[in-house]
């Protein structure tokens, strides 16, 4: 009887028939959009920002005659994502709504209109776009790339630009993790509003576990939890042959990620066919399912006859790089999602591009790149994929190596989560000039 008020207090209502149950984070954001014109809301990528967002964007549409939303991400790679995602939400044929992600479709206006930009394609838009429409909502997403070197620059000056041209618009920046989300808050003009919420508590059970080789044997392997910066043995386990250096990563995700759900993280797109080729090995039958056979089959008709996803997918096992085209990307992002793709092979776009969930992360020798090692913070925005909030309410990051200090930015694996500090490209930028000066 006890759980009806507790239903009740975390029930959110979204304006239309349906209502959803919000953790306390969401809880926040949500009051704060309600009552509040600028908002910076932190938490980890496992908490459910991105749902707020898509519900609040569909309460807009639902509650006003007209609407426009500008919704903006940091790479082409999410704009498909985001898009896809609110086409779900606000339905596919609806004739009132346009959604759309080219900054020069002028004519497509309707009475309800989602644009889904990156910084470059939103200042495109409002350097060509002479109307003086206002706008209701501006999202910012992965919002700490303002630090981001030059086009940190330019985030910043189309979010000036953006702050004048659309006055009565309310913003909202999301950022994973971060200590200081009031900071974006410093270019909300004077009288409005504002709020920033950082969610800390844990919306799912995340385990970051160690996988190191006992010494002198190589086939044996340790597993450790890390909580808190202390460290339990979970236990050892045994691979069939020596794995070389390239085979550890797809050896170990193989032998702890057969339950179906896995990531594995490598730096470039020819390590990506060759872990995903090395997984196929272990698998000796294919899977009869029709979606992976006409994946398979658009695949060649789409690429070529030889290309190696075409073979892979068939055995439930993927590989997703930047270069790969839209359409086949986008298919097996899905049939990760559904669960019909077992291992998926992906580069950095993950980190930035892609909001997947899934149940295990795998990551040895991590970069950002062909030669930069992954920062702790990027590594935790890629460890959030492991476990999100709604999807999959537990996850596994193992990272393999974890004492390799080569493979490592401050010399081991991370061994507890730290927020990140957002800081303005345009202020390294000046003290790089000032340094220069003096």
């Amino acid at each position: 009887m006890t759980s009806q008020p507790i239903r009740s207090a975390s029930t959110i209502n979204i304006g239309t028939a349906r209502e959803f149950i919000g953790n306390d984070f969401q809880q926040e954001l949500w009051r704060a959009l309600e009552t509040h014109d600028w908002i910076s809301a932190s938490a980890p990528t496992s908490a459910g920002k991105s749902y707020v967002l898509e519900r609040w964007i569909e309460d807009v549409i639902s509650t006003k005659t007209t609407s426009t939303t500008f919704f903006l991400v940091p790479t082409r790679a999410l704009i498909s994502q985001v898009e896809a995602d609110l086409r779900k939400i606000v339905g596919e044929s609806k004739p009132d709504i346009n959604i759309s992600s080219l900054p020069l479709s002028f004519n497509d206006s309707k009475p309800h209109n989602i644009y889904i930009y990156t910084q470059e394609r939103f200042h495109l838009y409002m350097l060509r776009h002479s109307s003086r429409e206002p706008a209701d909502l501006i999202v910012i997403d992965e919002a700490q790339q303002i630090g981001a070197s030059q086009r940190g620059i330019l985030l910043q000056q189309v979010l000036e630009l953006a702050q004048t041209r659309f006055a009565e618009a309310k913003f909202l920046f999301a950022s994973p993790s971060t200590d200081n989300p009031q900071s974006l808050l410093q270019f909300a003009p004077k009288g409005k509003r504002v709020c920033a919420i950082t969610g800390i508590k844990p919306t799912v059970n995340q385990n970051l576990i160690w996988v190191e080789q006992v010494k002198g044997k190589p086939t044996k392997w340790d597993l450790s939890l890390l909580s808190e910066n202390r460290r339990a043995a979970l236990g050892q386990i045994s691979l069939r042959d020596r794995p070389s250096v390239t085979q550890k990563l797809p050896f170990l995700a193989y032998e702890l990620g057969r339950a179906g759900g896995n990531v594995i993280y490598v730096n470039r797109a020819s390590d990506a066919e060759t872990v995903a080729e090395i997984l196929c090995q272990f698998i000796k039958n294919e899977i009869a399912d029709p979606e992976l056979s006409a994946l398979s089959e658009l695949c060649e008709k789409a690429v070529h006859p030889k290309f190696k996803l075409r073979r892979f997918v068939k055995k439930g096992v993927a590989f997703h790089y930047g270069n790969i085209p839209q359409l086949i990307r986008t298919e097996v992002e899905r049939l990760f999602s559904s669960g019909k793709i077992n291992f998926l092979v992906c580069t950095s776009t993950l980190i930035e591009g892609v909001n997947l969930s899934c149940r295990s992360v795998f990551m040895r020798n991590p970069k950002r790149g062909q030669s930069e090692l992954m920062k702790p913070e990027d590594f935790w925005n890629l460890a959030g994929r492991a476990g999100r909030w709604g999807k999959e309410f537990q996850g596994n990051i193992f990272c393999i190596d974890p004492l390799r200090a080569s493979d490592w930015v401050d010399g081991r694996a991370p061994r507890s989560k730290r927020r990140q500090s957002i800081r303005l490209a345009t202020q390294d930028n000046v003290q790089i000039l000032s340094h220069f000066q003096d």
